[in-house]
């Protein structure tokens, strides 16, 4: 039995896992793949939680190779088979056709996934476990026809009941036709058409004829104008037709109960089918999930270091899609770490929220990914094996228990204390509120000191000013803060580690409009009670800060300046490839001009040696037929074609410049081109001018039209 790590009582709801689940739920191809889904809780052995990983990793591959969905028409068998488990009844014959579309595709996601184990190994050891339930397949498409009726061949007993209905209805129908022919029984008739009720035909005789057509009567019309007569010819057959109906309808009940009996007999394969059918449709949904939110793959370590880089907040992305937004546009991406050369990380701000969506990004992606979810982060997510979970989010009182919101936040923080290790993980928003500031802040030591004695890694926010100079000067720990705007009065979500953040609450009065004679008083009054190393230590943060802008202004042109090279390397395979085609094409071309002149050279020697006259003149003949011969070769032909078809702003490759450069000017007579390189205009001979090959990047269309 798999290990779950230990999950304080209001984790998962404070977390709001089930949330998440619930929109992983929706991709899911059918019932059974959403109930895995919702049922999904964090594991804390390895092994297990790797298996689950690498299925939604192998199904994200899956989509991105355009593989269709293997479980199509799987539909939702949950009642079939919770009605085998019961053994209460036979089964009804829509419940055998669902359970005999599900095998179907249990079978067909057997043979498709075991066709690609060499490219998707966990899923087809997933799907390879299914068992062989081709007979039993078989069987239920015998027993139930596609509209829910069971056919004549579902037993030797019900083909010769339906035999003899057959010919019982037949003898109806030709004594019905005799007794209707009859004009002594037409004149009486309301209509000529006969009715049915409880199998039997009936005809409708007007009441005043009662007595002239015999026969037994079975009801009234409402208005009593009419009596339904079932003549006394049908009386006989009909009693027969209606005892072979009943007969039937036993036989039916005999092969559908046959079947359910034959399906209990099967009941630990169906739940193993179950099983299997509900995780590879869970990978689906996780994959499809994953697609959606831009998830990933975490790394699951094996050391303490959770690392998130770029995460978003599940639910966030969610609301973003559902106003039509674009995720990436509004959802800023976090990077957080901890437990990887410090155990705590204290965020900082002002109470804006931002610090508290930080935290429960952190912990939502903790969930996900030893749940076996990809996580809405970059690639390169890491997350320990923890072994417990202990969350204290939300400030609510609890009115039911008579406890204030200190209490509130302490009562669940107090089981952390007792049963953290260093494979734990905790949560705590706004530590130290809800109480005086200064013992606030002098408990939320005590309870962080405890903590990181134990080294259970913590990710704690808070806006007590004390509390950050504890985690500057305590070695396990680490300052890090959420942006705020204070110009637009906003957070900007973005964290920034190794920096504490400021309440800025007199800088937002200020915005807001307080005296500007009370915003001063203020300011002096806290200069006055800053510790002097609260004083120091900012300034230090100020300094860090102003290190990190520049790092990341430098990482920025680092990345541009990358993108730059990654450009301009790609041109310059372009453009090499681009004149080895030239090249092939031209020595091609010029083989062929030689050729042509050498067959004249050859034809012109001979009649030259066998001439007569002066050799002078011969050879000046042969000279003009070999020029002659070199001037109208293809190569030559084809460029002077090209260079006349040139346009004002057509695109010509320069060799000399390496460059496709639009055309100013043609001038055929001089063998010619003025060409624009930027701002500067040039002015380029046609042999340096090759014809144009496209480049990435470049429009191939021609750009103007005048000579």
């Amino acid at each position: 039995m798999s290990k779950e790590p230990f999950l304080e009582p209001g984790s998962i709801a404070a977390l709001e896992f089930e949330a998440v689940l619930e929109h992983v739920a929706r991709h899911a191809g059918g019932a059974l793949g959403a109930e895995v889904v919702r049922a999904a809780r964090p594991r804390a052995d390895r092994e297990e939680v790797e298996v689950s990983l690498g299925e939604a990793r192998e199904a994200l591959e899956r989509l991105a190779a355009g593989e269709e969905d293997l479980l199509v028409g799987s539909g939702d068998p949950r009642a079939a088979l919770d009605r085998l488990s019961k053994g209460d009844r036979a089964l009804e014959p829509t419940e055998i056709l669902s359970l005999g579309d599900f095998l179907e595709s249990a079978e067909s996601a057997r043979r498709e996934l075991g066709a690609l184990a060499a490219r998707y190994p966990r899923l087809a050891l997933r799907a390879s476990g299914i068992p062989d339930v081709a007979d039993l397949r078989a069987r239920l498409r015998r027993s139930v026809r596609a509209d829910g009726s069971v056919p004549d061949g579902a037993s030797p007993r019900l083909a010769r009941i339906r035999s003899a209905i057959s010919r019982v209805e037949q003898e109806i129908a030709s004594k019905l036709e005799s007794v209707l022919a009859r004009p002594a029984v037409r004149r009486h008739l309301q209509s000529p058409v006969p009715v049915r009720r409880d199998g039997r035909a009936l005809l409708a005789v007007r009441s005043t004829a009662l007595g002239r057509v015999r026969g037994l009567l079975h009801e009234r019309s409402g208005s009593g104008a009419t009596a339904f007569l079932e003549p006394e010819e049908l009386v006989e057959p009909g009693n027969r037709l209606a005892d072979l109906r009943t007969r039937e309808s036993r036989e039916v009940a005999a092969v559908l109960l046959d079947v359910t009996r034959t399906l209990v007999a099967r009941q630990r394969d169906l739940a193993e089918v179950r099983a299997r059918i509900g995780a590879l449709d869970a990978a689906d949904a996780k994959a499809r999930w994953g697609r959606e939110t831009g998830g990933t793959i975490p790394a699951i370590a094996e050391g303490r270091g959770l690392e998130l880089r770029r995460a978003r907040h599940p639910l966030l992305l969610e609301g973003a899609r559902v106003r039509g937004a674009v995720p990436s546009d509004v959802v800023v991406p976090i990077d957080l770490r901890v437990g990887d050369g410090f155990d705590l990380l204290l965020l900082t701000g002002p109470n804006t929220g931002g610090k508290t969506v930080a935290l429960k990004t952190a912990g939502i992606l903790v969930l996900l990914a030893l749940s076996g979810f990809p996580v809405p982060a970059a690639e390169g997510a890491r997350v320990p094996r923890y072994d417990a979970f202990f969350v204290d989010i939300g400030d609510e009182q609890e009115i039911a228990q008579s406890l204030s919101t200190f209490s509130s936040h302490l009562r669940r923080i107090l089981p952390a204390l007792d049963r953290s290790t260093e494979r734990s993980l905790v949560l705590l928003d706004e530590l130290g509120s809800g109480t005086d500031p200064v013992e606030g802040a002098a408990l939320a030591r005590a309870i962080l000191d405890h903590l990181l004695a134990r080294r259970a890694s913590v990710i704690a926010t808070t806006h007590l000013g004390p509390l950050k100079t504890f985690a500057a000067l305590h070695p396990s720990a680490e300052n890090a803060s959420v942006e705020f705007d204070v110009e637009t009065l906003r957070p900007t979500f973005r964290v920034r580690l190794g920096i504490a953040g400021e309440s800025n609450a007199i800088r937002i009065a200020e915005r807001l409009g307080l005296p500007a004679p009370l915003v001063s008083r203020a300011m002096e009054s806290v200069e006055a009670e800053t510790h002097p190393l609260e004083g120091a230590l900012r300034q230090v943060d100020e300094r860090r800060r102003e290190a990190e802008d520049a790092r990341e202004r430098v990482h920025r042109m680092e990345d541009e300046a990358g993108r730059l090279a990654e450009d301009l390397a790609t041109r310059e395979k372009e453009i090499d490839r681009a004149r080895d085609r030239l090249e092939v094409t031209a020595d091609a071309v010029l083989g062929e001009s030689f050729r042509r002149a050498k067959r004249v050279l050859a034809e012109e020697v001979r009649r030259a040696l066998a001439g007569t006259g002066p050799i002078e003149a011969r050879l000046d003949r042969l000279r003009e037929r070999v020029e002659e011969a070199l001037g109208e070769t293809p190569l030559r032909e084809r460029r002077l074609e090209f260079f006349r078809n040139l346009r004002r702003g057509d695109l010509v490759l320069v060799r000399s410049l390496r460059r496709r450069v639009p055309v100013r000017k043609i001038e055929i007579d001089r063998a010619r081109l003025s060409v624009s390189l930027g701002s500067v205009r040039l002015e380029i001979v046609f042999d340096d001018v090759v014809w144009p090959e496209p480049i990435a990047g470049d429009a191939p269309e021609r750009r103007g039209g005048e000579r």
